[in-house]
Protein backbone atom coordinates (compact mmCIF):
# COMPACT_ATOMS: atom_id res chain seq x y z
CA UNK A 1 0.00 0.00 0.00
CA UNK A 2 1.36 3.38 -0.90
CA UNK A 3 0.70 7.02 0.00
CA UNK A 4 1.12 9.03 3.63
CA UNK A 5 -2.37 9.95 4.85
CA UNK A 6 -3.48 12.60 7.39
CA UNK A 7 -4.41 10.98 10.74
CA UNK A 8 -7.88 12.50 10.20
CA UNK A 9 -8.99 10.81 6.57
CA UNK A 10 -10.36 7.74 6.53
CA UNK A 11 -8.22 5.96 4.65
CA UNK A 12 -5.74 6.54 7.80
CA UNK A 13 -8.48 4.99 10.08
CA UNK A 14 -8.90 2.43 8.27
CA UNK A 15 -5.40 1.43 8.11
CA UNK A 16 -5.06 2.33 12.17
CA UNK A 17 -7.65 -0.53 12.51
CA UNK A 18 -6.15 -2.86 9.52
CA UNK A 19 -2.93 -3.14 11.54
CA UNK A 20 -4.34 -3.92 14.45
CA UNK A 21 -6.15 -6.66 13.08
CA UNK A 22 -3.29 -8.25 10.96
CA UNK A 23 -1.58 -8.72 14.42
CA UNK A 24 -4.69 -10.12 16.06
CA UNK A 25 -4.74 -12.49 12.60
CA UNK A 26 -1.14 -13.43 13.17
CA UNK A 27 -1.18 -14.10 16.76
CA UNK A 28 -4.80 -16.43 15.93
CA UNK A 29 -3.00 -18.37 13.54
CA UNK A 30 -0.09 -19.29 15.49
CA UNK A 31 -2.42 -20.39 18.29
CA UNK A 32 -4.41 -22.33 15.78
CA UNK A 33 -1.06 -23.77 14.93
CA UNK A 34 -0.07 -24.76 18.15
CA UNK A 35 -3.46 -26.12 19.60
CA UNK A 36 -4.92 -27.66 16.94
CA UNK A 37 -2.85 -31.36 17.29
CA UNK A 38 -4.71 -32.20 20.52
CA UNK A 39 -7.77 -31.90 18.36
CA UNK A 40 -7.25 -34.10 15.52
CA UNK A 41 -9.81 -36.32 14.18
CA UNK A 42 -8.57 -40.17 13.71
CA UNK A 43 -7.25 -40.57 9.92
CA UNK A 44 -9.64 -42.74 8.22
CA UNK A 45 -8.21 -46.19 7.32
CA UNK A 46 -7.08 -46.41 3.46
CA UNK A 47 -9.48 -47.96 1.31
CA UNK A 48 -8.51 -50.25 -1.85
CA UNK A 49 -9.07 -47.32 -3.93
CA UNK A 50 -7.54 -44.12 -1.98
CA UNK A 51 -6.07 -43.06 1.24
CA UNK A 52 -6.80 -39.68 3.08
CA UNK A 53 -3.85 -37.31 1.91
CA UNK A 54 -5.14 -33.81 3.33
CA UNK A 55 -7.62 -33.03 6.38
CA UNK A 56 -10.64 -30.82 5.90
CA UNK A 57 -9.20 -28.52 7.95
CA UNK A 58 -5.81 -28.36 5.30
CA UNK A 59 -8.21 -28.13 2.15
CA UNK A 60 -9.82 -25.37 3.57
CA UNK A 61 -6.73 -23.00 4.77
CA UNK A 62 -5.22 -23.96 1.06
CA UNK A 63 -7.81 -22.57 -0.76
CA UNK A 64 -8.98 -19.87 1.49
CA UNK A 65 -5.36 -18.58 1.17
CA UNK A 66 -5.54 -19.15 -2.33
CA UNK A 67 -8.41 -16.87 -2.81
CA UNK A 68 -6.64 -14.45 -0.41
CA UNK A 69 -3.54 -13.99 -2.53
CA UNK A 70 -5.70 -13.28 -5.64
CA UNK A 71 -7.76 -10.91 -3.50
CA UNK A 72 -4.28 -9.11 -2.51
CA UNK A 73 -3.45 -9.25 -6.09
CA UNK A 74 -6.39 -7.60 -7.56
CA UNK A 75 -5.88 -4.73 -4.76
CA UNK A 76 -2.30 -4.45 -4.94
CA UNK A 77 -2.83 -3.74 -8.89
CA UNK A 78 -5.38 -1.37 -8.38
CA UNK A 79 -2.94 0.70 -5.91
CA UNK A 80 0.02 0.46 -8.22
CA UNK A 81 -2.32 1.33 -11.06
CA UNK A 82 -2.28 -1.62 -13.17
CA UNK A 83 -6.13 -1.61 -13.43
CA UNK A 84 -8.67 1.10 -12.96
CA UNK A 85 -10.61 1.43 -9.77
CA UNK A 86 -14.09 0.21 -9.99
CA UNK A 87 -14.29 1.26 -6.02
CA UNK A 88 -14.02 3.63 -3.22
CA UNK A 89 -10.41 3.89 -2.22
CA UNK A 90 -10.84 3.22 1.04
CA UNK A 91 -12.67 -0.08 0.41
CA UNK A 92 -9.62 -1.05 -1.63
CA UNK A 93 -7.72 -0.61 1.49
CA UNK A 94 -10.09 -2.81 3.59
CA UNK A 95 -9.77 -5.74 0.82
CA UNK A 96 -6.14 -5.70 1.09
CA UNK A 97 -6.14 -5.59 4.45
CA UNK A 98 -8.80 -8.73 4.89
CA UNK A 99 -6.46 -11.05 2.56
CA UNK A 100 -3.37 -9.41 4.36
CA UNK A 101 -5.02 -10.92 7.75
CA UNK A 102 -5.87 -14.51 5.82
CA UNK A 103 -2.75 -15.03 4.70
CA UNK A 104 -0.81 -13.73 8.10
CA UNK A 105 -3.24 -16.49 9.89
CA UNK A 106 -2.11 -19.12 7.29
CA UNK A 107 1.39 -17.87 7.68
CA UNK A 108 1.18 -18.44 11.63
CA UNK A 109 -1.10 -21.77 11.80
CA UNK A 110 1.34 -23.75 9.12
CA UNK A 111 4.63 -22.33 10.61
CA UNK A 112 3.46 -23.91 14.21
CA UNK A 113 2.34 -26.67 12.57
CA UNK A 114 5.60 -27.05 11.00
CA UNK A 115 7.72 -26.71 13.91
CA UNK A 116 5.41 -29.44 15.77
CA UNK A 117 4.94 -31.85 13.66
CA UNK A 118 5.79 -31.33 9.58
CA UNK A 119 9.50 -31.97 10.00
CA UNK A 120 8.81 -35.71 10.77
CA UNK A 121 9.97 -38.10 7.65
CA UNK A 122 6.16 -38.65 7.21
CA UNK A 123 5.43 -35.10 6.18
CA UNK A 124 9.11 -33.71 5.53
CA UNK A 125 9.28 -30.65 3.45
CA UNK A 126 12.80 -29.33 4.19
CA UNK A 127 15.07 -30.65 1.35
CA UNK A 128 18.30 -32.53 1.19
CA UNK A 129 21.13 -33.14 -0.93
CA UNK A 130 19.39 -36.78 -1.82
CA UNK A 131 16.48 -34.43 -2.96
CA UNK A 132 18.40 -32.30 -5.17
CA UNK A 133 19.19 -35.27 -7.79
CA UNK A 134 15.98 -37.09 -7.38
CA UNK A 135 14.23 -33.16 -8.61
CA UNK A 136 16.74 -33.31 -11.46
CA UNK A 137 15.38 -37.27 -12.21
CA UNK A 138 11.92 -35.94 -11.65
CA UNK A 139 12.10 -33.15 -14.27
CA UNK A 140 13.58 -35.07 -16.51
CA UNK A 141 10.59 -37.38 -16.01
CA UNK A 142 7.95 -34.32 -16.57
CA UNK A 143 9.94 -34.01 -20.13
CA UNK A 144 9.62 -37.40 -20.84
CA UNK A 145 13.59 -38.20 -20.62
CA UNK A 146 12.64 -40.30 -17.72
CA UNK A 147 10.59 -42.96 -16.93
CA UNK A 148 8.14 -44.16 -19.15
CA UNK A 149 5.04 -40.95 -18.53
CA UNK A 150 6.47 -39.12 -21.65
CA UNK A 151 6.46 -35.46 -22.03
CA UNK A 152 4.37 -33.93 -19.10
CA UNK A 153 2.68 -37.22 -19.10
CA UNK A 154 0.61 -36.90 -22.06
CA UNK A 155 2.40 -38.92 -24.49
CA UNK A 156 3.71 -42.56 -23.00
CA UNK A 157 7.45 -43.02 -24.37
CA UNK A 158 7.58 -46.06 -26.75
CA UNK A 159 12.16 -45.82 -25.73
CA UNK A 160 13.20 -47.72 -22.53
CA UNK A 161 14.02 -45.02 -19.87
CA UNK A 162 15.87 -45.23 -16.78
CA UNK A 163 13.18 -45.03 -14.05
CA UNK A 164 12.41 -41.86 -12.35
CA UNK A 165 13.38 -42.41 -8.71
CA UNK A 166 11.52 -41.73 -5.80
CA UNK A 167 12.43 -41.68 -1.65
CA UNK A 168 8.29 -42.32 -1.16
CA UNK A 169 7.69 -39.65 1.06
CA UNK A 170 4.49 -38.02 1.06
CA UNK A 171 5.73 -34.84 -0.81
CA UNK A 172 7.87 -35.30 -4.19
CA UNK A 173 11.48 -34.12 -4.64
CA UNK A 174 10.22 -31.34 -6.73
CA UNK A 175 7.80 -30.09 -4.01
CA UNK A 176 10.44 -30.30 -1.46
CA UNK A 177 12.93 -28.39 -3.67
CA UNK A 178 11.12 -26.14 -6.05
CA UNK A 179 8.21 -25.23 -4.22
CA UNK A 180 7.86 -25.10 -0.91
CA UNK A 181 11.33 -23.25 -0.16
CA UNK A 182 10.82 -20.53 -2.59
CA UNK A 183 6.91 -19.97 -1.46
CA UNK A 184 8.44 -19.61 2.36
CA UNK A 185 11.47 -16.98 0.81
CA UNK A 186 8.50 -15.13 -1.38
CA UNK A 187 5.36 -15.07 1.33
CA UNK A 188 8.00 -14.72 4.09
CA UNK A 189 9.15 -11.10 2.36
CA UNK A 190 6.25 -10.09 1.43
CA UNK A 191 5.06 -10.92 5.12
CA UNK A 192 7.61 -9.14 6.87
CA UNK A 193 7.54 -5.82 4.38
CA UNK A 194 3.72 -5.79 4.29
CA UNK A 195 3.77 -5.52 8.41
CA UNK A 196 6.74 -3.18 8.05
CA UNK A 197 4.46 -0.65 5.87
CA UNK A 198 1.20 -0.99 7.70
CA UNK A 199 3.06 -0.42 11.35
CA UNK A 200 3.57 2.72 10.34
CA UNK A 201 0.06 3.92 10.96
CA UNK A 202 0.60 3.03 14.81
CA UNK A 203 4.46 3.44 14.77
CA UNK A 204 6.16 6.36 13.41
CA UNK A 205 8.58 4.16 11.12
CA UNK A 206 11.82 6.10 9.34
CA UNK A 207 10.81 7.26 6.18
CA UNK A 208 14.61 5.99 4.95
CA UNK A 209 13.31 2.15 5.88
CA UNK A 210 10.00 2.99 4.02
CA UNK A 211 11.74 3.89 0.56
CA UNK A 212 13.46 0.68 1.25
CA UNK A 213 11.08 -1.84 2.49
CA UNK A 214 8.17 -0.66 -0.11
CA UNK A 215 10.31 -1.46 -3.70
CA UNK A 216 10.95 -4.61 -2.53
CA UNK A 217 7.67 -5.48 -1.11
CA UNK A 218 6.84 -4.74 -4.78
CA UNK A 219 9.11 -6.78 -6.10
CA UNK A 220 8.03 -10.12 -3.66
CA UNK A 221 4.43 -9.12 -4.88
CA UNK A 222 5.74 -9.73 -8.31
CA UNK A 223 7.59 -12.91 -7.50
CA UNK A 224 4.31 -14.30 -5.49
CA UNK A 225 2.18 -13.60 -8.93
CA UNK A 226 5.22 -16.25 -10.82
CA UNK A 227 5.27 -18.52 -8.40
CA UNK A 228 1.35 -18.97 -8.52
CA UNK A 229 1.46 -19.32 -12.12
CA UNK A 230 4.18 -21.63 -11.94
CA UNK A 231 2.24 -23.49 -9.05
CA UNK A 232 -0.69 -23.36 -11.12
CA UNK A 233 0.87 -24.66 -14.46
CA UNK A 234 2.82 -27.43 -12.60
CA UNK A 235 -1.02 -29.22 -11.38
CA UNK A 236 -2.64 -28.54 -14.51
CA UNK A 237 -0.23 -28.54 -17.24
CA UNK A 238 1.04 -31.88 -16.33
CA UNK A 239 -0.67 -34.52 -16.32
CA UNK A 240 0.77 -37.22 -13.96
CA UNK A 241 0.33 -33.99 -11.46
CA UNK A 242 -3.87 -34.55 -11.06
CA UNK A 243 -3.88 -37.00 -8.79
CA UNK A 244 -2.42 -34.23 -6.68
CA UNK A 245 -4.84 -31.90 -7.23
CA UNK A 246 -8.04 -33.82 -6.83
CA UNK A 247 -6.35 -34.86 -3.38
CA UNK A 248 -6.34 -31.14 -2.61
CA UNK A 249 -10.20 -31.12 -3.79
CA UNK A 250 -11.28 -34.30 -2.14
CA UNK A 251 -8.49 -34.74 0.21
CA UNK A 252 -7.78 -38.00 -0.80
CA UNK A 253 -5.22 -39.67 -2.96
CA UNK A 254 -5.26 -42.61 -5.43
CA UNK A 255 -3.78 -45.68 -3.91
CA UNK A 256 -2.07 -46.19 -7.61
CA UNK A 257 -0.65 -43.19 -7.34
CA UNK A 258 -0.12 -43.42 -3.66
CA UNK A 259 1.69 -46.85 -4.24
CA UNK A 260 4.03 -45.77 -7.20
CA UNK A 261 4.83 -42.29 -5.54
CA UNK A 262 4.66 -42.21 -1.85
CA UNK A 263 5.08 -45.80 -1.23
CA UNK A 264 7.03 -45.82 2.12
CA UNK A 265 4.53 -43.06 3.46
CA UNK A 266 1.54 -45.11 2.67
CA UNK A 267 3.20 -47.67 4.16
CA UNK A 268 3.36 -45.46 7.58
CA UNK A 269 -0.25 -44.50 7.59
CA UNK A 270 -1.08 -48.10 7.35
CA UNK A 271 1.39 -49.32 9.86
CA UNK A 272 -0.22 -46.81 11.83
CA UNK A 273 3.32 -45.69 12.36
CA UNK A 274 4.01 -42.26 14.89
CA UNK A 275 5.78 -39.32 13.98
CA UNK A 276 9.26 -39.46 15.94
CA UNK A 277 9.49 -38.16 19.07
CA UNK A 278 9.57 -34.25 19.65
CA UNK A 279 9.26 -33.54 15.82
CA UNK A 280 12.28 -34.51 15.10
CA UNK A 281 13.38 -35.70 11.42
CA UNK A 282 14.05 -38.66 10.86
CA UNK A 283 16.63 -39.95 8.61
CA UNK A 284 16.58 -40.80 4.71
CA UNK A 285 14.33 -44.13 4.42
CA UNK A 286 15.92 -46.94 2.97
CA UNK A 287 14.73 -48.29 -0.85
CA UNK A 288 10.72 -48.26 -1.81
CA UNK A 289 9.03 -51.20 -2.14
CA UNK A 290 5.28 -51.45 -2.46
CA UNK A 291 3.24 -51.21 0.79
CA UNK A 292 1.17 -54.68 0.88
CA UNK A 293 0.25 -54.04 4.52
CA UNK A 294 -2.88 -54.22 6.86
CA UNK A 295 -4.37 -51.12 7.72
CA UNK A 296 -3.53 -50.85 11.18
CA UNK A 297 -4.15 -47.66 13.60
CA UNK A 298 -4.90 -44.45 12.73
CA UNK A 299 -2.56 -41.35 13.19
CA UNK A 300 -3.83 -37.89 13.11
CA UNK A 301 -5.30 -36.35 10.26
CA UNK A 302 -1.94 -34.17 8.43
Amino acid sequence: MTGSFSPTSVIFEVSNLGVKFLLLALFLGIAFGLLRRPFFRPRPAPSDASVQRHSVANMWLHWLNAAAFLLAIYTAAIFLRWIGNPLSLPTVYVLHYIAAAVILFSVGAVAMNAVSYGTTSRHRLIPTAADLREFGAEFAGYLGLRGDQGFAGFFPSKQRHPPVPTSGDKYLATERVSSYPLWVLVVGVVVVTGLIKALRYIYPIPHSWLSIVTPVHDIAGYATIAMLVFHAGAVLLIRTNWPLLRSMVTGREDMAYAHQHNAEWLKQVESGQPEEPGGRPAGRPGPVTPSLGHHGPNDGEN
